[in-house]
């Protein structure tokens, strides 16, 4: 999107106003989507429905914050990768090795099943809240292209795009 001028990027790690109400909207609907049950709504389900539903798009929004801040300048992949990894993945081990480990000590899963549990530890989430890491991942490793992509693409060609994607949510 460079070509036509209007990087969305503000120069000398400026903050962006509009980043930052959407970061505070994205944590207030996570936090309401993870108090969000049958109970805590006076036992109305069409209540607890609702509030779902108003808030499940706290983590596409976390998703989509993170492309904006990403997604403005072409990056080297490998450097790239190494920072995420370590970032990211290495700490999402960690503390998935921990939990499964606490889990044995308290009872609830045996060694045998642990140890598969740990060989799949890469390619499959083995503590469920961590889903959203593997999802990350997945994103940081178009991320190079994308914005490669995006530096030589016209802003008008990413409007299309971007439209064709808005539709094809709807069907």
């Amino acid at each position: 999107m460079s070509k036509s001028g209007d990087n969305p990027a503000p120069a000398g790690g400026a903050r962006l106003p509009w980043l930052d109400v959407a970061r505070v909207a994205a944590c207030l609907c996570v936090l309401f989507v993870h108090v969000v049950y049958r109970g805590g709504c006076g036992g109305n389900v069409m209540v607890a429905i609702y509030d779902y539903y108003a808030v499940a798009g706290a983590s596409d929004m976390f998703f989509m914050i993170s492309g904006a801040l990403m997604l403005w300048r072409e990056r080297e992949a490998l450097p790239f990768l190494r920072r995420r990894v370590r970032r990211v993945v290495v700490p999402m081990l960690i503390w998935s090795v921990l939990v499964m480990l606490l889990n044995v000590a308290l009872g609830r899963l045996e060694w045998a099943p642990l140890l598969r549990r740990l060989a799949l530890l890469p390619v499959q989430p083995q503590v469920p809240q961590y889903w959203f890491v593997y999802c990350l991942m997945g994103l940081y490793l178009l991320t190079p292209m994308l914005s490669a992509w995006l530096a030589r693409c016209r802003r008008r060609d990413v409007e299309v795009l971007l439209a064709l994607w808005a539709v094809s949510l709807c069907v």
